[in-house]
């Protein structure tokens, strides 16, 4: 009964009709979703203006409203304060950061946490002058929808997923300062770079600034891999146009058409008849654009010995010599170490294409001597057999 219950649940939050998260909290059910927004617009109205506040004073919440960082005691003393909002939904503060997190609207900071959405928003006026203290070192780039405008609060969801990840973090000056932090633009540090997003509500700007271009080659591909991959949805990848007709505004091409450098397939996406040569969007723009050339020459090497272990251990299962030391051994040092050993599944997989009536024997014994392998080695019936 309890998991039908748990099944209908889910099913009518796949529908929007209800909002339930069992994996944060699996006891709680918004019925009414605009409940849950009443939540988070409290919250934001509660730290930046202090609505509603009154167990401290407006200094107690300057790091929250100049660097969107607070700590988890801001969310119990509004428990406190606004029990009406808190009650109704069962939620206790321990509860609301939680959901939060999972939601994307706050991630980690340190020991406490930071959300973008808490910050101010600079005029675009003065986005030019934040942009020059670290000026491009290429082409920027921009990401995208053709056919609509970015959801609201995508780019406090795309910082909240980066900071996420160990490769990202702020840009903080010389006193520990952040280097810019505000609602629509944001530096952050990706390996040696500085990286500036910009919100243009219609898209989102991408600006890199690296005092050495020996390592822009492999930078610039994982900066734009990792943003797109943030999104369930891909937005599309562009450039900002250099027309400056109006507004902040991209390009429109396909990347069929940069790569042949086919200026009549680039045009403003404000004045469609409007020609753009790809020298005039900026120095050296296609080196956000992976190469597969040169990603397979610089893992050629990987690539031959992925392709040596995999037919080796592929060879062993289908002649049956299954019982080589050399093999369970490569399993099990696979299966104890922190990652798994991604050529050997590669390999596994192979072997079974070759020979599933071997590799179930294999599987069978190891099994036996080693039960923790069952994740490392799944069932035949797994891949297809």
């Amino acid at each position: 009964m309890k998991d039908d219950t748990e099944a209908a649940l889910i099913f009518f939050s796949n529908l929007n009709v209800i909002l339930y998260y069992p994996t944060v909290l699996p006891d709680v059910v918004f019925v009414n979703p605009q409940s849950l927004l009443n939540i988070v617009t409290s919250v934001i109205k509660y730290i930046v203006y202090g609505i509603g506040c009154s167990h401290f004073t407006d200094s107690v919440l300057v790091t929250a409203r100049q660097k969107g960082i607070f700590s988890v005691t801001i969310l119990e003393w509004m428990e406190l304060d606004m029990p009406q909002l808190y009650k109704p939904s069962m939620l206790r503060a321990q509860d609301l950061i939680k959901l939060l997190l999972h939601l994307g609207i706050v991630c980690h900071f340190k020991d406490n946490y930071f959300m973008p959405s808490l910050l101010k928003g600079e005029e675009s006026k003065n986005i030019e002058a934040l942009l020059s203290k670290h000026p491009d070192t290429v082409a920027p780039c921009a990401i995208h929808y053709e056919d609509r405008w970015l959801e609201c609060g995508a780019f406090g969801f795309l910082i909240t997923s980066l900071l996420s990840s160990k490769e990202w973090m702020l840009a903080f000056d010389d006193l520990c300062q952040p280097l810019c932090v505000y609602s629509n633009i944001i530096k952050m540090k990706y390996s040696r770079c500085v990286v500036t997003f910009v919100d243009c509500v219609c898209h989102i700007e991408i600006h890199i600034h690296i005092l050495s271009k020996k390592s822009l080659q492999d930078i610039c591909p994982k900066i734009l891999s990792s943003v797109v991959s943030s999104f369930k949805v891909k937005p599309k990848f562009t450039y900002l146009c250099p027309c400056q007709k109006s507004e902040r505004h991209v390009v429109e091409f396909s990347t069929q058409a940069v790569k042949r450098k086919d200026i009549d397939d680039i045009t403003c996406s404000k004045e469609q008849t409007k020609r753009i040569k790809l020298e005039d969007i900026g120095d050296n723009p296609l080196i956000w654009i992976m190469d597969p050339a040169k990603v397979l020459e610089s893992n050629y090497q990987k690539l031959v010995n992925g392709i040596q272990n995999a037919d080796a251990l592929a060879a062993s299962l289908y002649t049956s010599k299954i019982i080589q030391a050399n093999i369970r051994d490569m399993v099990h040092a696979a299966a104890r170490g922190k990652e798994k050993n991604k050529i050997l599944l590669d390999a596994i997989q192979m072997a079974v294409s070759i020979s599933p009536a071997a590799y179930d024997v294999f599987r069978s014994d190891t099994l036996n001597e080693e039960p923790l392998l069952q994740d490392l080695l799944p069932d035949v019936d797994i891949y297809g057999e």
